[in-house]
């Protein structure tokens, strides 16, 4: 075996914490909710082969489109962890977002004496990739995702700060 087969031999399953940014617009009761609430962890569904101890960059944005499309309510909610929710006649339904790799954080709110959903995932939203190499924030954009390590970074170097004389 040679040592760059070795290298890619290692994997990991990594994990994405989402935080949901402020909500600006008020709920039914006229509340904003609170800022930046770390909502979810969700696990990636399978081990992934790392190179040097670190993800491929395509394997980077499907941990983080996993992330996004189980903290969606696309067909039920991501949040209630059921298999079967009840509609308002107390109907059952499959609950189509349910999925055991994803942990809720928090509490999900309650309204009128029933347990509601925690809201989607939306832009502004951050996601923080855990690896064992470390972890990378990033922003949830229109079309994909931002990476803000990079981003300070960037800003960091275009901005020294001038030595003391």
């Amino acid at each position: 075996m040679s040592k760059q087969d070795k290298v890619w031999m290692d994997s990991e399953v990594p994990t994405v914490t989402v935080i949901h940014s402020e909500n600006r617009y008020p709920d039914r009761s006229g509340a904003t909710h609170d800022p930046d609430e770390a909502v979810a962890e969700v696990t990636y569904s399978q081990p992934l082969p790392t190179y040097d101890g670190k993800l491929h960059e395509d394997d980077l944005d499907k941990v983080l489109g996993y992330a996004w499309r189980w903290t969606n309510n696309v067909d039920g909610s991501w949040s209630r962890k059921e298999l079967k929710l009840a509609d308002e006649d107390g109907l059952l339904h499959e609950n189509g977002d349910y999925n055991e790799n994803v942990k809720v954080l928090l509490p999900n709110p309650r309204y009128e004496g029933r347990e509601m959903g925690r809201r989607s995932s939306m832009v502004g939203d951050l996601y923080i990739l855990n690896t064992e190499a470390g972890s990378i924030m990033y922003s949830v954009d229109d079309f994909g995702f931002t990476n803000l390590n990079d981003k300070i970074k960037n800003a960091i170097n275009e901005n020294p700060v001038a030595e003391a004389v």
